[in-house]
């Protein structure tokens, strides 16, 4: 066990590595739910298969600088894919803690110990996680290694507002939530942040929703869409609570399509004066994660993700 007092040298040069674009494993969901309901899934963004037996997950419990917990992963990860890892403990153990919903569990690839004190899938909303290679390179990092944003609560999207758990949805987003990546992001996080904003990488749903766990979508895995990369696109507010949002875009668009999470088609607006700003009423919508694709008029493509609440 490494003292609690300094990170190593190795794990310090880890934290200020780069990663590449669509080159390394990421989290792609976070799963802070009720109980012993928490889980993570790992997206390989690359056109290659990962064996996942050179990465292990980390929990920097607390504020701690060093990890008290860890899993080693094991199997193959196909381009594109994810692999979802839930907690292990299935039965009530008296600890007045509850137990992992056997709906998540079901969903899961790979399950932790069951036991605190040697799986880092027991993580509340201000633990932080990583994920490691076996040689410590850090490949994506999840709240703020060295932090504790408050006992009982978690990080939220401004640095200005003081981490308080409870029923207001903007306090924080790494309690009681499911948090997943935006498609935008094509890698994760190798620099310890100052700051987690966590509103600048993912999307926050409610608590205990299993939905999305066993697929992602993003930019990486786009095959035969050549995108607009030079245009912005904004979509606000996401997510949505009353399916009502407005798309911003910094070029001209022809019309707008939405697809459910099974790749349905749903929805389609035609933008005929070409504006750049379009309202989208899906108020009919069920709750759950949509894609919206925008189709410019240089016919070229992109793909977000809006939630709807």
């Amino acid at each position: 066990m490494k003292k609690i007092t300094l990170l190593s040298l190795s794990l310090l040069s880890a934290f200020t590595m780069n990663a590449q674009n669509c080159s390394e494993l990421f989290i792609s969901e976070y799963v802070e739910g009720s109980g012993q309901s928490k889980a993570l899934e790992i997206y390989n963004p690359t056109n290659q298969s990962i064996d996942l037996s050179d990465y292990i997950i980390k929990r920097y419990k607390n504020g701690n600088n060093v990890p008290d917990t860890e899993l080693a992963l094991s199997g193959l990860l196909e381009p594109y894919d994810v692999v979802v890892i839930s907690n292990g403990q299935t039965e009530d153990m008296d600890t007045g803690f509850g137990f992992v919903a056997q709906e998540l569990y079901d969903l899961a690839d790979i399950h932790g110990t069951g036991d605190y004190a040697t799986s880092p899938m027991f993580f509340n909303g201000n633990d932080a996680l990583t994920i490691e290679k076996i040689d410590q390179t850090i490949v994506d990092i999840f709240g703020v290694v060295g932090e504790d944003p408050g006992d009982g609560s978690g990080w939220n999207d401004d640095a200005t507002v003081n981490y308080v758990a409870g029923p207001n949805y903007w306090d924080a987003w790494t309690k009681d939530h499911t948090m997943i990546r935006k498609a935008g992001v094509k890698k994760g996080v190798t620099a310890n942040p100052a700051f987690f904003n966590t509103a600048l990488e993912y999307d926050s749903i409610p608590q205990d929703t299993y939905t999305n766990l066993g697929i992602h979508s993003c930019e990486c895995s786009t095959v035969g869409l050549e995108e607009s990369s030079s245009t912005q696109v904004y979509i606000f507010p996401n997510p949505t609570k009353n399916g009502n949002f407005r798309i911003n875009s910094s070029s001209e668009f022809s019309f707008v399509e939405i697809y459910n999470i099974i790749g349905q088609p749903v929805y389609r607006a035609e933008n005929i004066r070409l504006k750049k700003t379009i309202s989208v009423n899906t108020i009919s919508f069920k709750s759950g994660v949509y894609f919206v694709k925008m189709h410019f008029t240089d016919s070229k493509e992109q793909v977000h993700k809006i939630v709807i609440q």
